[in-house]
């Protein structure tokens, strides 16, 4: 299974680096971190960086200022993976001499475990690399995972899922709360309730209304959200599905200067590596603008589907329409 790390307010540490190619598994790692050792720290002694973004330098001198009013301030460099070899020496000096009153948390797809920083973090027991089930682990994930969302999972339904949709942890989770907001107000999803709720489309449908709107194909989105729709999906999986693909689009865009490999970029934006040329190709139907708009509106959308009157398949019909208008 996961080897999700335990922590301890009693053992203490001055620096975690968490680190996971299952982006899932990095954010319920950091959320147990804050969660164990981090939640009495104030918003005034916590600052968040990206690696690619911001001067070691800086961060290390942020690190080192005393906390205000607290025992202890909360430092967390994102996207580690990123970070530019010049800029290691920096941390490195760091992390062989801490602050004790700063926990730096470090996360992200990969720490190469060959550099110095690697086996500095290793050597001082800070990192913390956790592994995406395999295959065979897989139903044993998802039935836990439907447990901490509150709902018991059929094994047989668990391994309908992971057939369905592999070891895509974060889609799994996407079909898990689909499946619970099926069943609502029941807490017990079946294996019949997978194979109406998920099987029925596999999600393929709502992955093809997502690159018709990438595509600016006005015409054929609102057919494939019909279709959708008339099927049974739910409008506000539509929604939050929409949103990420839209999310991946504007990641495709402002990381465009970086030179990413197709690997690297489709773990910085949470998708395949054998998609991103057709993401490529979708994002630049749009400007950033556009794309971050779309975004704001989602917002809008959401809360117009959850408390008007008005069907949520129209919701849906006006927000696509007004987003794939020509020269907006």
């Amino acid at each position: 299974m996961v080897n999700m790390p335990t922590f301890k307010a009693k053992e203490l540490l001055p620096v975690y680096a968490l680190v996971s190619t299952e982006g899932v598994l990095v954010d319920d790692a950091l959320a147990k971190l804050k969660e164990t050792i981090a939640k009495d720290i104030s918003d005034t002694n916590t600052e968040y960086f990206h690696a690619a973004e911001v001067k070691m330098e800086s961060v290390v001198q942020s690190a080192q200022t005393l906390p205000f009013l607290s025992k202890r301030r909360f430092i967390h460099i994102a996207h580690i993976e990123k970070l530019k070899a010049k800029e290691q020496d920096a941390l490195l000096r760091y992390i062989e001499e801490p602050n004790s009153t700063t926990i730096l948390c470090l996360s992200g797809s990969k720490i190469d475990q060959r550099t110095k920083l690697g086996k500095s973090l290793v050597k001082n027991k800070f990192l913390f690399n956790m592994s995406a089930p395999n295959q065979k682990e897989l139903p044993k994930w998802i039935t836990q995972r439907s447990k901490e969302q509150g709902c018991s999972l059929e094994m047989d339904a668990a391994f309908l899922l992971s057939d369905l949709i592999g070891n895509d942890l974060a889609l799994l989770e996407r079909a898990i709360e689909k499946a619970a907001l099926y069943v609502h107000p029941e807490k017990e999803i079946t294996f019949e309730v997978v194979q109406e709720c998920v099987a029925a489309t596999r999600l393929h449908s709502v992955f093809e209304l997502n690159d018709a709107i990438g595509s600016r194909n006005t015409a054929l989105a609102l057919t494939l959200l019909k279709s959708v729709i008339d099927g049974g999906e739910n409008a506000l999986l539509v929604l939050t599905m929409l949103a990420r693909h839209l999310r991946q689009l504007v990641g495709i865009k402002s990381l465009a200067g970086y030179s990413l490999s197709e690997y690297d970029l489709a773990k910085e934006i949470g998708s395949r590596h054998f998609l991103i040329q057709s993401l490529k190709g979708q994002a630049n139907n749009y400007s950033l603008i556009e794309l971050q708009g779309a975004l704001k509106k989602i917002g809008e959308c959401d809360l117009q589907i959850k408390s008007s009157r008005v069907p949520p398949v129209f919701a849906l019909q006006t927000y696509i329409t007004k987003l794939l208008e020509p020269n907006r």
